[in-house]
């Protein structure tokens, strides 16, 4: 029996200080980057620090489609923090002023509504917009290594462009009948809904008020999660009902077993550490799936009579 190491994750602070030094040290090998998006990017073209008025980017690099065998630029945007919205304004205003085709945001923490944006830009433009997520680990007492995840990018289209592409849309289709079926042998209220090519589905909450609290699932290309959401209703109303989950985040907690993402007024969800997603493999999202459906049956316990005692919103 080998005597094998344990994998911990070091503070990427003390690996690189400032979002400058990780930019530098991803300058210099950008080969972690480029066998992971569907490009090919030119290393002899990365510039650093690249400025145009006020704006200054992280990384800007040329790139060459597979496909059209076009090049174009890409703009490469670095946090050392969570996704949250300067960054992502910041990736966008950089998109148009250098007239990129698309982008990489690296961030230490992903949540869901900034993988779900990045996701809809895949689906909704020809930009193509990858969103990764960045942690040091080591082994024992070894060097720190990067470890990049790929947390959300786009597929590989065929020529007619993605706009309705059926081999996207079959996969999304697949991945649902296999979270449908699992789902609901436990939980009837899934029963009702068909696989779709819908990023997220899920029943509402018997008995909530308002019928405003649903469960769903929720996947991207490479990220899978579970959660509650508040399904429609005024900003108002919206906040009213996140904030009554809030106090009862405790208790939800405790019976569910584990800490919950509360960064979305809209959204309380779980990620999946098993980061798959509809794009993979069909053998990776059954080993994902099943871990979502254990993690729905604990949620589904921990709210089904919680969520229900909630006093409706008053207009």
């Amino acid at each position: 029996m080998p005597d094998l190491g344990k994998i911990e994750k070091c503070d990427l602070r003390e690996v690189w200080p400032l979002e400058l030094d990780f930019s530098r040290w991803l300058a210099n090998h950008i080969q972690a980057l480029d066998e992971q998006v569907r490009w090919n990017i030119d290393p002899t073209s990365i510039r650093q620090e690249v400025t145009k008025g006020k704006l200054r980017v992280d990384l800007l690099v040329d790139v060459v489609d597979p496909e059209t065998n076009k090049s174009s630029e890409v703009v490469i945007e670095n946090q050392l923090d969570a996704t949250n919205d300067g960054h992502l304004a910041g990736v966008m205003t950089y998109l148009s002023a250098f007239k990129a085709s698309g982008f990489v945001w690296i961030a230490s923490d992903v949540t869901q509504e900034y993988a779900e944006t990045v996701q809809w830009l895949n689906d909704k433009s020809e930009i193509d917009a990858y969103l990764f997520r960045l942690e040091a680990i080591r082994i024992g007492n070894s060097r720190p290594a990067p470890l990049l995840t790929r947390i959300v990018g786009p597929l590989k289209f065929p020529s007619g462009g993605r706009s309705g592409d059926p081999v996207r849309s079959q996969k999304i289709r697949d991945w649902w009948e296999r979270v449908l079926n699992k789902i609901g042998k436990t939980h009837v209220e899934w029963n009702s809904l068909r696989p779709s090519a819908q990023s997220y589905n899920g029943p509402t909450i018997p008995k909530a008020p308002g019928e405003a609290i649903a469960w769903y699932v929720n996947a991207t290309d490479h990220y899978s999660s579970i959660g509650l959401w508040i399904k429609s209703g005024p900003p108002e109303e919206v906040a009213y009902y996140h904030s009554q989950l809030n106090y009862m985040r405790k208790e939800i907690e405790s019976v569910f077993g584990d800490d919950l993402l509360w960064t979305s007024k809209r959204f309380v969800y779980w990620a999946n550490p098993r980061q798959i997603g509809y794009a993979d493999s069909p053998s990776e999202q059954e080993e994902a799936i099943e871990v979502l459906v254990e993690a729905m049956d604990r949620l589904v316990t921990a709210t089904k009579d919680i969520v229900p005692t909630i006093t409706p919103f008053q207009r």
